[in-house]
Protein backbone atom coordinates (compact mmCIF):
# COMPACT_ATOMS: atom_id res chain seq x y z
CA UNK A 1 0.00 0.00 0.00
CA UNK A 2 1.64 3.51 -1.17
CA UNK A 3 1.47 6.19 1.60
CA UNK A 4 1.42 9.89 0.53
CA UNK A 5 -1.45 12.46 -1.02
CA UNK A 6 -3.16 12.25 -4.25
CA UNK A 7 -3.19 15.04 -6.78
CA UNK A 8 -6.85 16.00 -6.16
CA UNK A 9 -6.15 15.70 -2.17
CA UNK A 10 -3.50 18.15 -2.68
CA UNK A 11 -5.73 20.15 -5.24
CA UNK A 12 -8.41 20.17 -2.54
CA UNK A 13 -5.74 21.72 0.02
CA UNK A 14 -4.43 24.17 -1.96
CA UNK A 15 -8.09 25.42 -2.82
CA UNK A 16 -9.46 25.24 0.66
CA UNK A 17 -6.08 27.38 1.83
CA UNK A 18 -7.02 30.07 -1.17
CA UNK A 19 -10.13 30.63 0.04
CA UNK A 20 -9.28 31.15 3.87
CA UNK A 21 -6.74 33.45 2.28
CA UNK A 22 -9.17 35.74 0.50
CA UNK A 23 -11.39 35.90 3.53
CA UNK A 24 -8.70 36.84 5.85
CA UNK A 25 -6.75 39.31 3.90
CA UNK A 26 -9.79 41.69 3.58
CA UNK A 27 -10.59 41.51 7.29
CA UNK A 28 -6.76 41.91 8.36
CA UNK A 29 -6.56 45.21 6.23
CA UNK A 30 -9.92 46.36 8.27
CA UNK A 31 -8.60 45.61 11.62
CA UNK A 32 -5.07 47.31 10.89
CA UNK A 33 -7.31 50.44 9.75
CA UNK A 34 -9.18 50.48 12.90
CA UNK A 35 -6.16 50.06 15.10
CA UNK A 36 -4.73 53.34 13.18
CA UNK A 37 -7.75 55.05 13.44
CA UNK A 38 -7.76 54.22 17.14
CA UNK A 39 -4.02 55.23 17.37
CA UNK A 40 -5.58 58.65 16.14
CA UNK A 41 -8.05 59.21 18.24
CA UNK A 42 -5.65 58.30 21.38
CA UNK A 43 -3.60 61.28 19.98
CA UNK A 44 -6.69 63.61 19.14
CA UNK A 45 -7.66 63.41 22.80
CA UNK A 46 -3.83 63.73 24.00
CA UNK A 47 -3.66 67.00 21.55
CA UNK A 48 -7.22 68.51 22.79
CA UNK A 49 -6.17 68.32 26.24
CA UNK A 50 -2.52 69.35 25.97
CA UNK A 51 -4.00 72.23 24.00
CA UNK A 52 -6.67 72.96 26.83
CA UNK A 53 -4.11 73.10 29.34
CA UNK A 54 -2.44 75.50 27.25
CA UNK A 55 -5.46 77.73 26.41
CA UNK A 56 -6.11 77.71 30.83
CA UNK A 57 -2.62 79.02 31.18
CA UNK A 58 -3.19 82.00 28.62
CA UNK A 59 -6.20 82.49 30.47
CA UNK A 60 -8.28 81.64 26.69
CA UNK A 61 -11.93 80.61 27.09
CA UNK A 62 -12.05 80.34 23.32
CA UNK A 63 -9.60 79.29 20.68
CA UNK A 64 -11.47 81.06 18.38
CA UNK A 65 -9.47 83.95 16.78
CA UNK A 66 -10.76 86.07 13.79
CA UNK A 67 -8.07 85.20 11.23
CA UNK A 68 -6.99 81.41 13.19
CA UNK A 69 -4.03 80.98 11.40
CA UNK A 70 -2.33 84.41 10.54
CA UNK A 71 -3.02 85.06 14.40
CA UNK A 72 -2.42 81.53 15.88
CA UNK A 73 -1.01 82.00 19.71
CA UNK A 74 -0.51 78.56 19.86
CA UNK A 75 1.15 75.42 18.02
CA UNK A 76 2.48 72.28 18.59
CA UNK A 77 5.93 73.19 19.76
CA UNK A 78 3.88 74.74 22.81
CA UNK A 79 1.62 71.07 24.19
CA UNK A 80 3.06 69.28 26.78
CA UNK A 81 3.87 66.66 24.19
CA UNK A 82 6.22 65.66 21.72
CA UNK A 83 3.90 64.36 18.62
CA UNK A 84 6.58 63.03 16.04
CA UNK A 85 6.07 65.09 12.48
CA UNK A 86 8.07 62.58 10.05
CA UNK A 87 5.85 63.99 7.06
CA UNK A 88 6.11 67.41 7.49
CA UNK A 89 4.61 70.34 9.33
CA UNK A 90 2.46 73.64 8.53
CA UNK A 91 3.89 76.65 10.24
CA UNK A 92 2.10 80.05 10.65
CA UNK A 93 2.62 83.08 12.88
CA UNK A 94 6.09 80.79 13.50
CA UNK A 95 3.69 78.49 15.36
CA UNK A 96 3.47 74.63 13.76
CA UNK A 97 -0.38 74.61 13.36
CA UNK A 98 -0.35 71.32 11.77
CA UNK A 99 1.72 67.69 12.26
CA UNK A 100 1.89 65.37 9.60
CA UNK A 101 2.53 61.69 10.73
CA UNK A 102 2.86 58.69 8.66
CA UNK A 103 -1.30 58.31 8.02
CA UNK A 104 -2.33 60.84 9.34
CA UNK A 105 -2.32 64.90 9.47
CA UNK A 106 -3.19 66.54 12.69
CA UNK A 107 -4.45 70.04 12.87
CA UNK A 108 -4.75 72.99 15.76
CA UNK A 109 -7.77 73.59 14.65
CA UNK A 110 -10.67 72.89 12.52
CA UNK A 111 -12.07 74.89 9.99
CA UNK A 112 -15.36 75.45 11.28
CA UNK A 113 -14.83 78.70 13.69
CA UNK A 114 -17.74 77.19 15.60
CA UNK A 115 -15.77 74.31 16.42
CA UNK A 116 -12.51 76.39 17.69
CA UNK A 117 -11.64 74.53 20.88
CA UNK A 118 -11.64 71.15 18.98
CA UNK A 119 -8.90 69.42 17.22
CA UNK A 120 -9.28 67.31 14.03
CA UNK A 121 -7.23 65.08 11.95
CA UNK A 122 -7.50 63.73 8.20
CA UNK A 123 -6.21 60.43 6.91
CA UNK A 124 -3.48 61.00 4.45
CA UNK A 125 -2.84 57.76 2.64
CA UNK A 126 -4.22 54.76 1.53
CA UNK A 127 -8.06 53.69 0.60
CA UNK A 128 -9.24 56.05 3.29
CA UNK A 129 -7.12 59.20 2.41
CA UNK A 130 -9.37 62.28 3.28
CA UNK A 131 -11.49 60.50 5.96
CA UNK A 132 -11.67 63.18 8.56
CA UNK A 133 -12.39 63.36 12.18
CA UNK A 134 -12.92 65.69 15.18
CA UNK A 135 -12.59 65.78 18.59
CA UNK A 136 -14.87 68.19 20.72
CA UNK A 137 -13.51 67.03 24.15
CA UNK A 138 -15.70 67.01 27.45
CA UNK A 139 -17.58 70.14 25.87
CA UNK A 140 -20.39 68.31 25.04
CA UNK A 141 -22.76 65.61 26.98
CA UNK A 142 -23.47 63.86 24.15
CA UNK A 143 -21.02 60.93 23.18
CA UNK A 144 -21.57 60.61 19.56
CA UNK A 145 -21.03 64.40 19.09
CA UNK A 146 -17.36 64.25 20.74
CA UNK A 147 -15.74 62.33 18.44
CA UNK A 148 -17.05 62.14 14.52
CA UNK A 149 -16.29 61.20 11.16
CA UNK A 150 -16.55 63.21 7.79
CA UNK A 151 -15.91 60.60 4.99
CA UNK A 152 -14.45 63.18 2.83
CA UNK A 153 -15.55 62.14 -0.26
CA UNK A 154 -14.31 58.43 0.57
CA UNK A 155 -17.54 55.93 -0.20
CA UNK A 156 -17.94 53.98 3.35
CA UNK A 157 -15.03 56.04 4.86
CA UNK A 158 -16.29 55.99 8.10
CA UNK A 159 -18.57 53.10 8.50
CA UNK A 160 -15.03 51.48 8.35
CA UNK A 161 -14.51 52.96 11.62
CA UNK A 162 -17.68 51.66 12.78
CA UNK A 163 -18.78 55.01 12.79
CA UNK A 164 -21.82 56.93 11.09
CA UNK A 165 -20.67 60.19 8.90
CA UNK A 166 -21.56 63.21 9.63
CA UNK A 167 -23.43 65.44 6.69
CA UNK A 168 -21.86 68.55 7.53
CA UNK A 169 -18.47 69.70 5.42
CA UNK A 170 -15.45 68.49 6.20
CA UNK A 171 -14.01 68.99 9.05
CA UNK A 172 -10.27 69.59 8.34
CA UNK A 173 -8.61 69.10 5.11
CA UNK A 174 -5.44 67.87 3.68
CA UNK A 175 -3.20 71.03 2.11
CA UNK A 176 -2.83 70.66 -1.91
Amino acid sequence: MRKGFTLIEILIAIMIMIVLVTIAVPMYERAVEKSRVTDARTTLKRIYDAKRQVMDAMQMQDASIPDVYSSTRFGFENLGFSLDCPQGTTVQNNHIVSCATQDFVFFMQPLDQAQSNAVCAVRRTGDYARVNFIYRGEETNDVTVKFQCQDGGVAGGCEVYGMPSAVNNAFCVLPQ
